[in-house]
């Protein structure tokens, strides 16, 4: 489905959405506070003994990956939330970013920063599985 061109009339009023900001906001918070929690637990790691057995070398790579992999995450999270903030103060939040139809204000309540309606997501995941299996799905 192709993208339309927003309209920036937002579906709900500032009223309406405001547990949904304060749920974004406490959000972000909780993702600092989590990601600054987890680097001072990575550096108290790296500031222990150096791995010399070849076990605790190989753990200790496990244990990077992994925090490369969950920083990934923190920052992908906070983009998310971000940009659902910049799409209130523009009056676009609110909207499917692929039909521009109204997003049930109970879904933004669970999800605050989708970007899509149900059934644009459910096709976007849809998709998603689609690619990984290396099939193309028609509609």
């Amino acid at each position: 489905m192709a993208t339309q061109q927003p309209r920036h009339d937002a579906p709900y009023t500032v009223e309406e959405l405001r547990p949904v900001r304060d749920a974004l906001q406490k959000r972000r918070q909780e993702l600092v506070a989590a990601q600054q929690a987890h680097d001072r637990d990575m550096n108290d790691e790296l500031e222990r003994d150096p791995a010399t057995e070849e076990e605790e070398a190989a753990a200790h790579q496990h244990t990077q990956f992994v925090s490369a992999r969950m920083r990934e995450g923190f920052h992908r999270e906070m983009l998310a939330i971000d940009a659902a903030v910049q799409r209130m103060e523009t009056g676009a939040y609110g909207r499917c970013e692929e039909c521009d139809e109204p997003i049930a204000i109970e879904r933004l309540k669970v999800l605050p920063y989708t970007r899509l309606c149900a059934v644009d997501a459910a096709l976007e995941e849809r998709n998603k599985v689609a690619r990984s299996l290396g099939r193309s799905l028609s509609l």
